[in-house]
């Protein structure tokens, strides 16, 4: 089943790291849509009625009557004012709205993998800054001690450091949680580790790429399917013409073994058109639903050029704060040269630069995370894509 599901993929996302078992499950509803318009399509074909009977009686204890009868019955509608026309297209419709739909489910489930495997990864990098911090932390304890030794300082400002201190502790508690949650919530839909998938490169998508393959034009199929739901009701209010035909074979026999052979059959055509109370409420309820979608259509739109117009606020402001750790490392690159000259001569300890380093590592992870938070900006948009 494999090759089905690269016909399901979109080219942009291919990728290999969904479950077989979840890829199957999308097939299996695949083949069970393209049944389901096809049984649709078909559905104004009436079927041919058959039955058979037998019947036995007995006048007294010597004689026996015997019946056997063959029927075959169909009513066929062959003209409803366009109504026939109406469903075959909406069955097509159909076909083409579960395409689509499975199309965006596969989608989803990637780009859900590519979220959790970015997700983990700044955890990883939130591991390695908090170490940073808490040895920074641990550096100021220590010196804060030897100062309350000495009654420089009070025991306020040594508890609130060792407070801090706890608190750093306690977010690495808190992020290994979220990390096992997250590893969990991964195998549900990929059988590969985190470390182990491969991230692709995503580039920002232009507003009116972003607006042509938008899931929100599933909307406008919809619509349209909508729109010929309420031309098969106004037909079903018209004229409809059908094909009417009986066949019947009975065999019969009697007492004192007299055999009756008959055949009946006729055909014709049966013209009919309701005359219905409810005529026009039902027909305005179904204009209402059809306004109503059309309106949940563009009022979606709309939300979606708002949407997209948010992730270039919120990717420009994560690229602006990149500069910011930029600049914030090269100051700390300076002040590191300067320290270490005044640690060579002997006016500043080894514990200075430690701090500083620290500080310095811990402002590249900074980077490296808006870096990864700037791609799932980028996965934000790609979500909303079918």
């Amino acid at each position: 089943m494999r090759y089905l599901y690269l016909l399901l993929m979109p080219l942009a996302l291919f990728s290999q790291n969904i479950k077989e078992s979840q890829l199957d499950e999308l097939l299996l509803q695949k083949e069970k849509s393209v049944l389901e318009s096809e049984l649709h399509k078909n559905a104004w074909i009436a079927p041919l009625m058959l039955s058979a009977e037998y019947y036995k009686s007995n006048v007294n204890d010597l004689d026996n009557d015997e019946s056997k009868s063959i029927r075959l019955n169909l009513s066929q509608d062959i003209y409803k004012s366009g109504g026939i026309d109406y469903e075959i297209e909406q069955a097509k419709i159909e076909k083409r709205l579960s395409e689509k739909i499975l199309k965006t489910q596969l989608q989803q489930m990637n780009i859900t993998v590519y979220e959790y495997v970015l997700i983990l990864r700044v955890i990883d990098l939130k591991f390695k800054q908090l170490n940073f911090n808490i040895k920074n932390k641990e550096i100021e304890i220590l010196s804060k001690q030897e100062r309350y030794n000495k009654g420089i300082i009070d025991i306020s400002e040594l508890d609130t450091s060792m407070l801090e201190l706890s608190s750093l502790k306690n977010e690495i508690e808190s992020l290994g949680a979220k990390k096992l949650s997250y590893t969990k919530e991964l195998k549900f839909l990929s059988d590969k580790p985190y470390t182990h998938i491969e991230l692709k490169s995503f580039s920002l998508l232009s507003r009116q790429e972003f607006l042509e393959k938008n899931a929100v034009h599933i909307k406008k199929d919809e619509v349209e399917h909508k729109q010929l739901s309420k031309k098969i009701i106004a037909s079903s209010y018209l004229p409809k013409i059908s094909v009417v035909a009986n066949y019947r074979y009975e065999e019969s026999k009697y007492k004192k073994n007299i055999r009756n052979d008959k055949t009946n059959w006729n055909y014709g055509l049966n013209i009919s058109m309701p005359i219905d109370y409810n005529e026009r409420t039902t027909k305005e309820i179904a204009q209402k639903e059809l306004m109503l979608l059309t309106s949940k259509y563009h009022n979606r739109l709309e939300n979606e050029k708002i949407f997209y117009s948010s992730i270039v606020d919120e990717i420009k402001l994560l690229e602006n704060r990149i500069v910011h750790h930029q600049e914030a490392i090269v100051a700390y690159g300076n002040l590191i040269h300067e320290v270490n000259e005044l640690y060579i001569n002997g006016l500043k300890t080894e514990e200075d630069l430690i701090i500083l380093r620290n500080t310095k590592e811990s402002k590249r992870q900074d980077i490296l995370i808006d870096t990864i938070n700037i791609k799932m900006s980028h996965l934000k948009l790609l979500k909303r894509l079918y």
